[in-house]
């Protein structure tokens, strides 16, 4: 989560998980969690779900602006 110089990592992997590039809009936020989701999700043939869970991980850190913006 930390780095060894005491920076947070986490927002940029999760930008990273989405495919984004910070800062993002929220609708760029959400068509990138749909893209990512319906690529993944589990219901599809090849989907898998451990990634559909790090995506959906990902959108419910970014999605609140408080917590993207960190």
């Amino acid at each position: 989560m930390f780095q060894e110089d005491g920076s947070l990592t986490v927002s940029y992997s999760f930008y990273n998980i989405l495919d984004i590039k910070p800062p993002c809009t929220d609708d760029q936020l959400l068509k990138a969690y749909r893209k990512q989701a319906l690529k993944y999700h589990p219901d599809k043939l090849n989907g898998c779900p451990e990634r559909f869970k790090k995506i959906k991980e990902a959108h419910e850190f970014l999605k609140d602006p408080l917590r993207r913006d960190f």
